[in-house]
């Protein structure tokens, strides 16, 4: 082992042992030390054990939902895609992905994900059979409508209580800010009937100006909910897809 730099120098402040001084044997109390301190560690890691929970299935269904075969996200093969999806491309996929099928299965699906929405007094499922969802829709705004706004996912339905027309709002946000126009695509809308408006987001951080009229819902709780209360499916998309957000929206963390 080379010797530490600065032990010869000591002689040289202590004349009166400069011929007698032996820097060695402070070389060999450092390697001595050195020594002690990594065998300590070594018998600390082999004394470490990985620790295990015992965990019963039914407790961790009751977060994550039924694993079910073939059904839930977690049993998906997760692709790895070369492109990182936006706030669009989710969007866009999640409408597709709601609003087919049978009208019985759709009408579940759909009322699943209002419940993930924690939107109250739904409609019985015959009505939900009725629902339109839409993505990136655009509503006209100003003198001459020159002024489009768009809105990334949007729900309409009767609603529980008369004839009227009920419209949920959804801006689903990663990376982007909000808009801060949310407030006009709002009050357009209510012009033909009721209004929910969610924002969902990673973060439970707030940037709207009127969050009476925008509730904010974090990514992991509306995914949580929704794959617990999604019917079973044997089309396997829409449980990739939802393996593929959990992925996006970083699972638990």
């Amino acid at each position: 082992m080379n010797e530490p730099p600065g032990w010869h120098a000591l002689a040289d402040l202590a004349p009166r042992v400069r011929a007698g001084f032996d820097a060695a044997c402070l070389v060999r109390h450092e390697d001595a030390k050195r020594s002690s301190f990594l065998k300590a560690i070594r018998l600390v890691l082999s004394r470490l054990r990985p620790r295990t929970v015992d965990l019963k299935q039914e407790v961790l269904e009751g977060v994550f939902g039924r694993f079910r075969r073939d059904h839930h996200a977690f049993n998906a093969i997760t692709p790895v895609w070369k492109f990182k999806q936006n706030e669009r491309h989710v969007t866009t996929s999640l409408q597709l992905l709601l609003d087919r099928g049978e009208p019985e299965l759709r009408a579940v699906r759909i009322r699943a994900f209002l419940e993930a929405l924690q939107v109250r007094e739904l409609p019985d499922d015959r009505a939900l059979e009725r629902a339109n969802v839409f993505a990136e829709r655009e509503v006209k705004v100003g003198a001459n409508g020159s002024n489009p706004l768009r809105t990334d996912l949007e729900i309409e339905f009767p609603s529980k209580a008369d004839s009227s027309l009920r419209t949920v709002i959804v801006e689903a946000k990663f990376e982007a800010p909000l808009d801060n126009r949310l407030e006009d695509y709002r009050k357009v809308r209510e012009e033909s009937g009721k209004v929910d408006c969610r924002i969902i987001k990673k973060e439970q951080r707030s940037d709207t100006p009127e969050e009476q009229h925008w509730p904010v819902l974090l990514w992991r709780d509306v995914w949580l909910q929704f794959e617990k209360r999604r019917p079973m499916e044997t089309d396997g998309q829409l449980t990739t897809f939802m393996a593929v957000l959990w992925q996006k929206i970083g699972g638990l963390a």
